[in-house]
């Protein structure tokens, strides 16, 4: 097995110059993607910092690309030849161009640099265009998710779905791609007093109990609210650690297998979380 090269300081200086010399430029992010030279770690364990290296080649002024205006609409050009609907998420995922901060620090913003480089981008999407969009991304994938859109190209951003639907998960329950949760958006009083009642009738005990109630919020919903020794105290539940029995607990177990850990082992710690009930209980 071959051992590691070891390079001198003027082989590391050759591949500095010869790098510089193919590119017009040298910056670490092109210096680490060209396979023909050391690695980017050797240059500083010989230099004491990249800048130190840059300085000995007297390429001083290289520390930081100077990009001229031209070069800056010439890659927003590019960028936006292989993305026609581009927007600066695209951007800065597009390893062949500079950063979104080095556009607008220059333009003034992304949109100023966009009218500098002579590209409009397609009209203003209606509610039915992004409604559609968000169709055919779920058709294609077979599910949807802010993650899966992002990385759609041709469609808009997630933000422009929120800013036209209210939010991302109305979006997709106005179009029928999640089901609806079967509640409506209360206010804190009226959901605490849909809370009390069923706490009252017994269908309310623990902190797990509230993803099963129909007609109420998810528990993510409802802890933006309180917390649970908050609900515990307000709605005057009992929860002593010897009030469980076995049937209980199992149960217990079971819903949170079923609802969030299907994947994954239930710990101690797991457990203490969900449902404050301690390992000294189990």
């Amino acid at each position: 097995m071959a051992g590691k090269t070891i390079y001198t300081e003027e082989e590391v200086l050759k591949q500095l110059q010869d790098h510089y010399k193919r590119n017009g430029k040298i910056t670490r992010k092109i210096f680490i993607e060209d396979k023909t030279v050391c690695s980017i770690t050797t240059v500083i364990k010989k230099f004491g910092s990249w800048e130190k290296a840059l300085e000995k080649l007297g390429l001083e002024k290289e520390r930081r690309v100077i990009y001229s205006d031209e070069d800056l609409l010439t890659q927003i050009k590019a960028h936006y030849q292989k993305n026609p609907n581009m927007n600066t998420h695209t951007f800065v995922a597009d390893k062949s161009t500079c950063t979104i901060g080095t556009v607008t620090l220059r333009f003034g913003s992304w949109e100023k640099a966009l009218k500098r480089a002579g590209i409009s981008l397609k009209k203003e999407l209606t509610k039915e265009d992004i409604s559609q969009q968000l169709k055919d991304c779920y058709s294609k994938n077979g599910k949807i998710s802010i993650k899966i859109f992002r990385k759609e190209k041709e469609y808009c951003s997630v933000e422009t779905v929120i800013k036209v639907f209210g939010s991302w998960e109305k979006a997709l329950e106005k179009l029928g791609l999640r089901e609806p949760k079967g509640y409506i958006e209360y206010n804190k009083e009226e959901l605490l007093e849909i809370l009390r009642e069923k706490a009252e009738q017994g269908k309310l005990k623990y902190r797990t109990d509230i993803d099963e109630l129909e007609g109420v919020p998810s528990w993510t919903y409802v802890k933006k609210l309180w917390s649970w020794d908050e609900l515990v105290e307000i709605l005057k539940l009992k929860r002593v650690v010897y009030a469980y029995t076995d049937e209980e607990i199992i149960e217990i177990y079971r819903r949170l297998k079923r609802k969030k850990y299907a994947n994954k082992r239930i710990g101690s710690e797991i457990m203490k979380k969900e449902t404050g009930i301690v390992m000294d209980t189990i």
